[in-house]
């Protein structure tokens, strides 16, 4: 979880978080030890359930879907909203821009069974691997 959470939060956002808890004293250092699995702290499960609800949630329809789609060129997922709205699930989404990316994740669940998240579209058409000389 808290790999997913860097995807979206930076270090020192997570941090303040944990210590608005006022549990433990948290630190960056110590974060990305735990993070490393060289840290005796660990997280208590009141930290962890409020870490958790920094995640997005699942729609209201899950896993009950209508549909699948793909988001192509995402951005922030604006047409990921509309499609989700009337029942779809989304399987793929590429993007870019790596604030969007965060954006992007910070606003959507995305099932790590059912869903692929990639950032350069090339990576998939292979379009970045040269038809030779011309």
């Amino acid at each position: 979880m808290l790999s997913q959470l860097l995807e979206i939060y930076d270090v020192k956002t997570l941090v303040a978080h944990l210590n608005g808890l006022g549990e433990h004293h948290w630190s960056p250092a110590i974060l990305k030890r735990v993070m490393m699995n060289t840290a005796w702290h660990r997280l208590s499960d009141n930290e962890f359930a409020s870490l958790k609800t920094l995640l997005p949630t699942p729609p209201a329809h899950h896993p009950h879907y209508a549909f699948r789609f793909i988001d192509l060129f995402a951005g922030i997922g604006g047409i990921r909203r509309g499609f989700e709205a009337i029942g779809g699930q989304c399987v793929f989404t590429s993007e870019w821009n790596k604030h969007a990316v965060r954006t992007y994740k910070a606003n959507y669940f995305c099932d790590p069974l059912e869903h692929r998240f990639n950032e350069d579209i090339r990576d998939i058409t292979l379009s970045h691997r040269g038809r030779g000389r011309r």
